[in-house]
């Protein structure tokens, strides 16, 4: 009887480690049938991979192309055999790169698609009714629109001479001038628009302030973002801007060229007296604190200087190489990172050189650092270059041609009337799309809707 029970025990043994086994045979092979399902999916998804987009430039050498996202890709003419302002569809077997211009894939097929190329833009609402309006501007008010220029007595005759999309007001305009004197400037210079223009000014607070130095225009200059955070936090830092809004609006002013969201904690950067002096995160709660007490209030702020202007020095007088590792670039960004994902509508590209993006070019006329900022930041709202007539970038030629090839949407210079003579001779010989300089024009004109000031 005890015999019996033990063989019973013995059989019961057996069957568990049976079935265990079983188990984990099973679960070896189900595991690897996954795995070659998973490696077949990635397999014809790599197959299959393919990139939309419109041929935007076209050299002796190189084809330029852009997607709907505003990457912007460059092939050699042998891998491309397409023509400006074709809207082309290219298979290819590799792994892309969206933060870079240059990929190392190989071009199966390059079909050309019989369909309308638009940009993204930050909701696409009034993308109709930008389009409309563009397709009764003329090539030159089209180029005209992509410019956003410094202001100086010639501004008058020049917003409508070359149909200039805005302007950007420095300390001169101001200076001396009665709160309606400043009104009546701006009036008239609305007035000579065909489209109404963008006007923005560098009001940062502290070093930077070019309205309310004018005691006309407030009796005390606006503080720093440093100062106002150390006697009041971000709920002073708030007041502040809902003060700073109210006073621009009121002058005809609809654009802050601020904040500043460079990390600086270190007394002998540059940058240092114009930064919050906070940490990347908190630094990104200033930009929140910004973004969401401007709502409503007529005012769009610019957040600049992507990519952090770190400890770089001033791009105003020379060009400047910034060495900072791709971790250190990436741990600046965060507050750019931010208020991209709490509606930021613009933001400013510096003229730094940052090696860890691109070794060659300053930042503002750098493909990868515009493909990072769309492609891993996702940002589609509007870049804005740095003044392009700065000591950085002053020596570099075709500056309106590489900007544009760069992916900005705005562009910011003294230098409008050379560039814009520039553009319009490369459209007229082939080498720039037309079609491309209207979906950026699209783009501001969408904006300027969305602003409030197109009705």
């Amino acid at each position: 009887m005890r015999l019996k029970k033990k063989y019973k025990f013995i059989l019961l043994g057996l069957l568990i480690i049976i079935m265990v086994a079983t188990t984990v045979c099973y679960m070896q092979n189900k595991n690897k049938n996954d795995n070659q399902k998973l490696e077949s999916i990635n397999h014809d998804e790599t197959e299959s991979t393919n990139i939309e987009g419109l041929i935007i430039y076209q050299d002796e050498n190189t084809t330029y192309l852009c997607d709907k996202g505003q990457i912007i890709y460059e092939f050699s003419n042998q891998e491309i055999n397409s023509n400006i302002n074709d809207y082309v569809k290219i298979s290819y077997e590799g792994q892309l790169d969206k933060n870079k211009s240059k990929q190392n894939i190989a071009i199966k097929n390059v079909e050309k698609l019989d369909k309308e190329f638009t940009l993204e833009s930050l909701n696409n609402n009034n993308t109709k009714k930008a389009k409309e309006i563009v397709n009764k501007m003329s090539l030159e008010e089209i180029v005209g629109e992509l410019y956003m220029v410094h202001h100086t007595s010639k501004s008058l005759k020049d917003v409508e001479k070359y149909h200039l999309g805005g302007l950007v007001l420095f300390g001169e305009a101001f200076k001396n001038k009665t709160k309606d004197e400043v009104i009546n400037m701006i009036n008239n210079l609305q007035q000579k628009a065909s489209i109404p223009l963008l006007l923005g000014v560098d009001e940062e607070g502290g070093t930077v302030v070019r309205i309310s130095n004018n005691k006309n225009l407030r009796s005390s200059a606006f503080l720093s973002p440093r100062t106002l955070y150390k006697e009041g936090g971000f709920a002073l830092i708030k007041e502040d801007n809902i003060e700073k809004n109210n006073l621009l609006k009121s002058l005809g002013i609809n654009i802050n060229l601020a904040p500043v969201l460079d990390i600086s904690n270190d007394k002998n950067d540059y940058i240092y007296n114009r930064s919050i002096g906070l940490s990347p995160k908190l630094t990104g709660n200033f930009a929140i604190t910004i973004i969401e007490s401007s709502k409503e209030s007529g005012i769009v702020n610019v957040l600049k200087h992507y990519p952090g202007y770190s400890k770089n020095k001033d791009t105003h007088k020379s060009s400047s190489i910034d060495t900072r590792t791709i971790s250190e670039v990436e741990e600046d960004l965060i507050p750019f990172k931010m208020a991209i994902d709490n509606g930021a509508e613009a933001i400013m590209i510096s003229h730094n050189t940052v090696t860890a993006l691109d070794d060659k070019n300053p930042a503002s006329i750098s493909i990868n650092n515009h493909n990072y900022l769309r492609s891993t930041l996702n940002f589609k709202g509007m870049i804005i270059t740095d003044a392009l007539n700065m000591g950085a970038t002053a020596d570099i030629e075709s500056m309106g041609i590489k900007s544009i090839l760069a992916g900005n949407n705005i562009l910011v210079t003294k230098n409008y009337a050379r560039d814009i003579k520039e553009i319009l001779d490369n459209v007229s010989n082939g080498n720039l799309s037309n079609k491309y300089l209207e979906c950026l024009a699209i783009k501001i004109i969408e904006w300027k809707i969305e602003m409030g000031l197109i009705s």
